[in-house]
């Protein structure tokens, strides 16, 4: 499986390909775009992803954990219905926002046999989620799955464990990854992420200091909600940061034995996250891509459906022209009295037939394309039937009355068709929703066709 991982930072973009295959991650490519004075160019990044053929792989991204709201619970249920209604409510308190403002997802880590179960929960505004997602979009990249960069990471770290050897997440380990200005620090207790802190350092020469403060605090926390109280080693991974001075500073601070670890990496992590886990795209998004999925399928399928009736069509046809020629070669064998001037003339209009007979269909799929564009988006096609007088009849449902009126009164505008109306239409519940079943119909625009 391929996967595309892309993110930014105040410095760079980063993209790179990977090829994922029972738990391995390979590196296939990697392109790093230097931001200029902090403005992202989405033109040239859809440059470099069409030029290194980044593209038609499944598009991963992430939200930095500066960039959302995070804490870690202990519920007193395994319900996970019970346990969703606890989420809702810790939401608001995580980030103190209106719920249609915010995403939240939530996770499970582990169940206790008293009955408790140790939950992550993380609530990101729908804004920031956007601009993450426009900014995308604008290269030409629809975001598949967006993650969160602590989970990443903790993937990343659990690889690299599990290639070193296999005890290697039993014991309390905290990761400390630093890429540019962004620093994140995760502890990981018995293979379950625990702990999860992110910052931006905004002024480099200040980086050892920033850190050894920002290491102090987050272990007091994690032995504040711990009941195990101690670190067994830190880890850190740096990219485009000198880190060897900081290292030698913590060793002396921290009675902990520090090492640096730079296989533990963002991009890997992402990598490795699966597709529907804890996904940050907002609900919006998600209906949006479903629904834009859906309506190619449709266009697809009907296309193809009438692709090969004009096929078979044309095969027909064919078939047929060649019986008719062999019949009239026949004949003139026999009879020897029609001049070779004739059976060049009778080729030629049958040619013609052919060619006519194909070009209808051509534009009787033009015809259909364009009724698929005019739809409305709440509208669903359930059959659509074409006789011979040209007449098309269309039976769908949609949400409301008026989204149908619209599709009449679009049809009728279209230069394919003329004399549409709205034969009927009813309403009626399903599972407590309003739906509208109609029955539209409208004529080929022969004349308008001819002209195309």
């Amino acid at each position: 499986m391929l996967k595309t991982i892309f993110y930014a930072t105040k410095q760079k973009v980063r993209v790179a390909q990977f090829s994922l295959s029972k738990g391995s991650c390979k590196l296939l490519k990697e392109k790093i775009l230097k931001v200029e004075g902090g403005a992202f160019s989405p033109a040239l990044l859809k440059i470099i992803m069409h030029k290194e053929r980044l593209t038609g792989a499944a598009y991963v991204s992430c939200l930095f954990r500066y960039q959302v709201g995070l804490r870690f619970f202990l519920f007193p249920s395994r319900d996970p219905q019970e346990i969703s209604r606890m989420v809702e409510y810790e939401a608001a308190e995580i980030l103190p926002l209106k719920t249609e403002e915010t995403t939240t997802r939530w996770r499970i880590l582990n169940t206790q046999k008293s009955g408790y179960s140790q939950a992550l929960v993380i609530v990101a505004h729908n804004e920031e989620i956007s601009r993450v997602v426009t900014r995308y979009q604008e290269a030409g990249l629809e975001i598949d799955t967006l993650t969160l960069s602590s989970l990443a990471i903790f993937n990343s770290a659990k690889k690299v464990f599990a290639e070193k050897k296999k005890g290697a997440m039993t014991s309390n380990v905290m990761v400390i990854y630093i890429e540019d200005e962004i620093v994140e620090i995760i502890v990981i207790k018995k293979g379950v992420l625990e702990f999860s802190r992110g910052f931006l350092i905004h002024d480099p020469k200040n980086l050892s200091q920033v850190l050894v403060s920002e290491i102090r605090h987050s272990i007091d926390v994690f032995f504040n909600e711990s009941k195990e109280r101690h670190l067994e080693r830190i880890l850190i991974s740096t990219h485009g940061v000198d880190i060897n001075e900081v290292v030698d500073k913590l060793e002396g601070l921290f009675d902990i034995p520090v090492a640096v670890e730079k296989n533990i990496n963002l991009a890997c992590g992402l990598a490795l996250t699966e597709m529907k886990d804890m996904n940050l795209l907002s609900n919006d998004f998600i209906a949006a891509k479903a629904f834009k999925k859906m309506k190619k399928s449709l266009l697809v399928t009907v296309l193809l459906f009438f692709l090969n009736i004009a096929l078979l069509a044309g095969v027909c046809a064919v078939v047929f022209n060649n019986k008719k020629v062999y019949l009239d070669e026949l004949q003139k064998q026999v009879t020897q009295s029609k001049p070779q001037a004739q059976a060049i003339q009778n080729k030629l209009i049958k040619l013609q037939m052919v060619r006519k007979q194909l070009s209808s269909q051509t534009l009787i799929l033009d015809a259909l394309s364009d009724l698929v564009n005019v739809m409305p988006a709440s509208v669903n096609l359930n059959t659509l039937s074409l006789n011979e007088e040209g007449v098309l009849v269309v039976r769908g449902q949609s949400k409301t009355l008026q989204d149908v009126l619209d599709f009449v009164a679009a049809i009728e505008k279209s230069a394919y068709f003329k004399n549409s109306r709205l034969n009927y239409s009813s309403r009626r519940k399903i599972k407590e929703e309003e739906r509208i079943d109609f029955e539209i119909q409208a004529r080929l625009n022969e004349a308008a066709l001819e002209t195309m």
